[in-house]
């Protein structure tokens, strides 16, 4: 999701009305228009457990579908469950640790500026 400048308007008037000072504002605003034009896809893609989660899910996903239909594929299905699992708490991993690296940057920015 690109971010615009007028959505960043909108985000900071609806901090200000939530009661955060002018240069919370500010920094939550630089710190979305650095990181909201980063696809996590693209950062996930880059990640090797991530990577590995998604070819064991297409491996899994290719199996299901050359299967015979006659056959018991319930192994197929089950392996294809828990491939988009891991894949999910793969991702899920990665968007945790961005997420605590963009909240300890953004403590970092206040407190240089002298703010607890």
């Amino acid at each position: 999701m690109k971010v615009t400048e007028e959505k960043l308007r909108e985000w900071k008037e609806n901090w200000k009305k939530h009661g955060l000072d002018p240069e919370t504002c500010e920094s939550l605003a630089d710190l979305y228009y650095e990181q909201m034009g980063r696809e996590i896809e693209a950062l996930a893609m880059q990640d090797a457990g991530y990577s590995k989660a998604v070819q064991e899910m297409t491996v899994a996903a290719q199996a299901l579908e050359m299967a015979d239909p006659k056959e018991d594929i319930f192994a197929l299905v089950d392996a294809l469950i828990t491939a988009a699992n891991h894949c999910s708490a793969e991702y899920g991993r990665i968007s945790y640790i961005q997420g605590f690296a963009e909240g300890t940057k953004l403590v970092s920015r206040e407190t240089v500026r002298g703010q607890p």
